[in-house]
């Protein structure tokens, strides 16, 4: 039987690393709404790549005598999992959100900004302030979830002017999924596990435990080397890699790095086929990173933390594609797995284009997946010579044959 979803459910499955690779027990879809440019239609119709993506909303009502401007109009059982929001001038006004048909608001925020309200004390990583936020056009970003079983509307009381951008995504769970429905007392009883949920995404994860395989090879021009891992029903835990080219000059080592192609198969199958730094979320080269998932640290060490399962066997690889020796040092840590119905192989897709040109605009297609899955992320590197660039553009993802996305 699926768990009843609440708060404390969906914080603890944010730092249950095991969580992705599992099919929810209680089913969901993930949907987005934001304050793009209306003219955007459809890909044959002229402003699909319109640009003003600010101040757009779905409709504009009157409440208590008040004007309020509808960001969001959601049925349940669902959960907002993110809310982000910046704005360009004065931002004098209230946000409301207001859940299962009430009229008065669960959540208010002064202003166009979600530090600002009755939130206070959810803290960084949970709810932090954008990079910017000092100055009055400053985003936030809200990651505390908020479920609710019936229904979610979000508006903007506008009392200045100004450019309003904001992005929520939100899950829409099957119909009759039990939810209960987020309020302020809830959240206080849950304050001593939001501290933890926040200590735990802001802390380098810990070794986990588990089995240690490794090996060191140096791949020559062509060579590959494969570990295989433990027989039955096991995961990856844990992936970490170094690789050193061999007598390369600086402008010769990006190359290098990216030319070690790294080769995951599970039961018979490869489902990942990826230059090993763009797997790691470095991109060209090594370049730091600090995330839940994946580390990639100055000395040229990587480390993912992705859960991979398998039924019968596993293989890891490594392919030098390049035209210089490289040196790699692989350690994998397993650990047994029960394998059930709703157990989920690993799968990264990679894409490249070299060359690219705008204008025209265009749409650059990533990623095209088939089949029953969960789609966990993405990394996108831009290698741009101009430095006044640094890749606008809108990211658009269409799920189960949706007209749009």
């Amino acid at each position: 039987m699926p768990i009843p979803i609440s708060l404390e459910s969906l914080l603890q499955e944010m730092v249950d690393f095991e969580s992705i690779a599992r099919w929810p027990q209680a089913e969901f879809t993930c949907h987005q709404v934001s304050s793009y440019d209306r003219a955007t239609v459809a890909p044959d119709r002229p402003g699909w790549f319109a640009n003003n993506d600010f101040s757009n909303y779905l409709r504009t009502e009157t409440s208590s005598g008040r004007t309020e401007q509808v960001l969001m109009d959601a049925a349940g059982p669902g959960a907002l999992v993110r809310f982000w929001l910046t704005a360009g001038g004065e931002k004098d006004g209230i946000l409301r959100i207001y859940l299962d048909g009430e009229t008065s608001p669960t959540i208010v925020f002064n202003g166009f900004d979600l530090l600002r309200g009755n939130l206070s004390g959810v803290d960084a990583p949970l709810l932090h302030p954008h990079p910017g936020y000092s100055n009055k056009s400053g985003g936030n970003n809200l990651y505390l979830p908020i479920p609710y079983a019936r229904h979610c509307k979000i508006t903007w009381e506008e009392k200045s002017q100004g450019q309003r951008y904001y992005n929520i995504n939100y899950r829409s769970y099957a119909p009759g999924t039990e939810v209960t429905t987020f309020t302020l007392p809830h959240l206080q009883a849950a304050r001593g596990l939001i501290q933890a949920t926040n200590r735990a995404l802001a802390t380098s994860p810990k070794q986990p435990e588990g089995k240690a395989l490794g090996l060191t090879r140096a791949l020559t021009v062509g060579k590959r080397a494969a570990l295989n891992l433990p027989a039955g029903s096991h995961a990856i835990q844990m992936l970490e890699l170094k690789l050193e080219p061999k007598n390369v000059t600086t402008g010769e080592l990006e190359q290098a790095l990216r030319s070690v192609i790294l080769e995951l198969e599970f039961d018979g199958k490869v489902t990942t086929w990826c230059p090993a730094t763009d797997f790691f979320g470095s991109g060209v080269g090594i370049n730091a990173l600090q995330s839940w998932y994946r580390t990639v640290d100055t000395d040229g060490s990587m480390t993912c933390r992705w859960v991979m399962p398998y039924q019968k066997s596993g293989r890891v690889s490594l392919h030098n594609t390049g035209k210089v020796p490289v040196s790699a040092t692989l350690r994998v840590i397993t650990a047994p797995w029960k394998w059930d119905e709703r157990s989920m192989h690993f799968h990264a897709a990679w894409h490249h284009e070299a060359g690219m040109h705008t204008p025209p605009h265009r749409d650059w297609n990533f990623v095209q997946i088939q089949g029953r899955g969960v789609y966990a992320g993405d990394s996108l590197a831009l290698f741009n010579p101009v430095p006044t660039c640094y890749g606008e553009g809108d990211e658009k993802i269409w799920v189960d044959g949706e007209s749009f996305p």
